[in-house]
């Protein structure tokens, strides 16, 4: 099971690494702003759960982790990544209205609960505490990941308005 994990690891910091590269060679301030932002809460959000409410555990198998920290490297761009792409899938299917943008955002972030169980089900991770899952569980869940990755896509669906870009951000 370690060298599935490790797998894992990998292709996810791969992916980022590939699509970040795509966004700056395009020079798509959007795409940047999201990365950048994600970047900031992703990792803030990461050390509070370390540091201070050590709600989660990650598998000790993988091979690259933050120093000084539990915390593996492909966590930080996983949750990137996945705020850049729910940012890029916004773009796709909201095309240049918001408020469509923004819908397609709240919808893609019903799943948000789904990734945190897919995560403690494969082993990636664990909750020390095992709470429940119940309505509390699944909505506390959704807030974590709506600050932490929706919130960047989001201010990346509204950031174009402010911008003198000629296509409003739509990738």
């Amino acid at each position: 099971m370690a060298a599935f994990y490790i797998l894992f690891e990998i292709a996810i910091i791969i992916i980022f690494s590939l699509i970040l590269a795509r966004s700056i060679r395009r020079r798509s301030i959007p795409e940047i702003s999201v990365s950048a932002m994600a970047a900031g809460t992703v990792l803030s959000g990461e050390l509070v759960n370390n540091f201070h409410s050590k709600v989660t555990v990650y598998n000790p198998s993988f091979l690259f982790w933050i120093p000084g920290t539990g915390i593996p490297v492909f966590i930080i761009c996983g949750g990137i990544l996945l705020s850049l792409v729910i940012f890029m899938l916004a773009g796709r299917f909201g095309c240049s209205c918001v408020w469509r943008r923004l819908a397609v955002i709240v919808l893609i972030s019903f799943s948000f609960p789904l990734i945190e169980m897919a995560g403690m089900g494969s082993g990636l991770w664990r909750w020390p505490s095992n709470p429940p899952v119940n309505t509390g569980w699944v909505l506390g869940v959704w807030q974590f990941y709506m600050i932490f990755i929706g919130l960047p896509a989001l201010v990346g669906c509204v950031l174009p308005l402010f911008m003198k870009e000629k296509d409003r951000g739509c990738p």
